[in-house]
């Protein structure tokens, strides 16, 4: 009797990753700036966003051709850290600028990373630190 075998997970080639890696990386920029935006909006962190951020990373590789498998999950598992940390030190040092009568450029530029994560602290609740480990468990399940 013959078995059947399934067939290996394909690696990627250097082309595909470097679409995947564009696709990620616009798909990052995208929801940070959304998440910025809504963050300034109603001064909180909105944490629920990570879930857009999953799904937008998901279905961009998808689009992208990536091949299933785990490199697929972790880029997909990266986007919405990568964004939530984008969108936290935007709307963080806007604020804070904002307070201090900068421009928001002179502000980003002048914000440091350890002063916006004790801000983002300071205003995360916890469901946003659930909403974040939800998107990063469905990003990793849909990545894969």
């Amino acid at each position: 009797m013959t078995e059947k075998r399934r067939p290996a997970a394909a690696r990627p080639r250097a082309g595909t990753w470097l679409l995947g890696l564009v696709a990620t990386l616009t798909g990052v920029l995208g929801v940070a700036a959304i998440w910025t935006i809504a963050n300034l909006f109603n001064g909180r962190l909105n944490g629920w966003l990570a879930l857009l951020a999953a799904l937008d990373a998901v279905l961009l590789l998808r689009l992208a051709g990536f091949p299933r498998g785990g490199q697929r999950a972790l880029l997909a598992v990266g986007a919405p850290l990568a964004a939530a940390a984008v969108a936290v030190f935007l709307s963080s040092s806007i604020r804070i600028g904002a307070s201090l009568g900068l421009e928001p450029m002179d502000s980003v530029t002048r914000m440091g990373i350890v002063f916006a994560w004790d801000l983002a602290l300071i205003n995360a609740q916890p469901w946003d630190w659930a909403f974040l480990g939800l998107a990063l468990g469905i990003a990793a399940w849909l990545g894969r």
